[in-house]
């Protein structure tokens, strides 16, 4: 556990894990090495990148088509067609612009941060039951980490005791010698 820790945002993205495996897959055609990021773009504004379809629309033509009718189902297939020709379409960004006062920073909880202050990322995996739900489904979010600095660092641990003497302890520490140092050896 860290001795030093600073109030912190975490932005959630819900997404299909499909595309963190498509990013590793390096067979794949449609590689997109960073599917998802985030840094910061001013002190208190951050910038996150995701992908704008998602990932049943994009990929599942064979399980989606069916449900919808004829006409949609052409529909689709033309959306996906001109998505997957326009590399420029394929991300979504948004901004967040957080609250006067806020000073926001990466780089004091993210050592990978770096100069252009990219945000902490991890992948939460979360099972989604219900006593209605005949099997257990899974959710997959990404998560960004921000820091508040403008709260200042925040402490963790035990209080440890000041070493520092007072005046008045060390006078008395004085005293103690002498009086010990007299009673130790004898005077004739």
């Amino acid at each position: 556990m860290p001795s030093v820790y600073y109030k912190a945002y975490i932005i959630m993205l819900q997404t299909d894990i499909r595309y963190v495996f498509d990013a590793e897959d390096k067979e794949s055609e449609d590689v997109v090495l960073t599917p998802f990021k985030a840094g910061l773009c001013g002190s208190r504004k951050v910038r996150i990148r995701a992908p704008s379809m998602d990932y049943p629309l994009l990929h599942d033509r064979d399980e989606i088509n069916p449900l919808v009718g004829d006409s949609t189902a052409l529909g689709m297939d033309d959306a996906r067609h001109k998505f997957s020709k326009s590399p420029d379409r394929f991300f979504s960004h948004y901004e967040l612009t957080f609250p006067k006062g806020h000073a926001l920073s990466s780089t004091v909880i993210y050592d990978g941060a770096g100069d252009y202050e990219k945000l902490q990322m991890k992948l939460l995996l979360l099972e989604l039951k219900h006593k209605k739900m005949e099997f257990v489904n899974e959710a997959s979010y990404v998560g960004f980490y921000v820091a508040r600095t403008d709260t200042g660092p925040r402490e963790t641990g035990a209080v440890k005791k000041k070493t520092k003497k007072s005046d008045t302890s060390e006078l008395l520490a004085d005293y103690r010698g002498k009086k010990q140092r007299q009673a130790g050896t004898k005077s004739s």
